[in-house]
């Protein structure tokens, strides 16, 4: 087995995180990259149309983005987890096979997301904390659905009782993906909003189309980049729950020693 499963601190979960995103950059980046590029595509085809329709059009069209939206998210999260799943478990990994495989349950974790979404929207109205409770409760959700093929109904609550007793420690891990992703949507989009500021100073009465264009472009940059971080954080999160909860090392140890040993009298009944 290329990987030592093992329960792991908040530090190494980190670290493990940040290792293979160096490691397999250029795999994260594409998976990402691919389905955000749609996104773009139809953010700027917006910019385009809006001197030319009215307020009504543009909010209908701006709606009409967010199932999008939801649904790129579901392909690229569930590509991603499927990416990180094959290199942390020493399979091989490329952008075809993840997206060949996400395909067959992306309706799954598109539905799940509405789910824990509406969830999150009712917890919050009940003073914010049972809000973020919930969404600890139910982080895993798209591993489970990706790796153990359950529906969102299922998966629910299969990751309600993996994140049990660990919440708190989710709550970092992914409080501090979220500080990194943060740190670079700064980075590209600080920039443009200053252009913005100043332009508003220069005309008050509306923002250029090419720095609303930057806008989108700098947002698909540091959507690209900052992503697979999450969804690298939320599958090793799953894992080592598995391990901690499940035993899946001693697991996996001892479908390796079976398929070793049945191995072994394959090749002595041939001889």
């Amino acid at each position: 087995m290329a990987t030592e499963l093992r329960p792991m601190s908040v530090s190494e979960l980190l670290d493990r995180a940040f290792f293979l995103y160096r490691r397999h950059f250029l795999l994260f980046i594409g998976i990402a990259a691919l389905p955000n590029l749609i996104l773009l595509m139809l953010r700027l085809a917006l910019l385009e149309w809006e001197p030319s329709i009215t307020f009504f059009w543009r909010f209908l069209a701006g709606l009409a983005l967010i199932p999008v939206y939801l649904v790129i998210s579901s392909i690229a999260q569930g590509a991603s987890i499927v990416a990180i799943s094959d290199v942390h478990m020493g399979r091989s990994a490329s952008i075809e096979s993840a997206y060949a495989h996400v395909m067959k349950c992306v309706i799954d974790i598109f539905i799940a997301s509405i789910l824990v979404g509406i969830g999150i929207v009712f917890g919050c109205i009940l003073f914010i904390v049972p809000g973020i409770l919930l969404y600890l409760a139910w982080s895993l959700s798209a591993p489970v659905i990706v790796i153990e093929k359950l529906g969102p109904l299922d998966a629910l609550p299969r990751s309600s009782k993996l994140t049990k007793g660990s919440r708190g420690r989710i709550f970092v891990v992914l409080l501090l993906a979220l500080v990194f992703a943060w740190i670079v949507a700064s980075i590209f989009q600080l920039p443009i909003l200053y252009l913005a500021g100043v332009s508003r100073l220069l005309n008050p009465r509306a923002i250029p189309t090419w720095i609303n264009a930057l806008m989108q472009i700098a947002n698909f940059l540091s959507t690209t980049l900052a992503t697979p971080i999450s969804a690298i954080a939320i599958s090793l999160i799953y894992y080592d729950q598995r391990v901690r909860k499940e035993g899946l090392d001693l697991q996996l140890l001892i479908s390796t020693l079976k398929s070793d040993v049945q191995n072994s009298s394959d090749v002595s009944a041939v001889s």
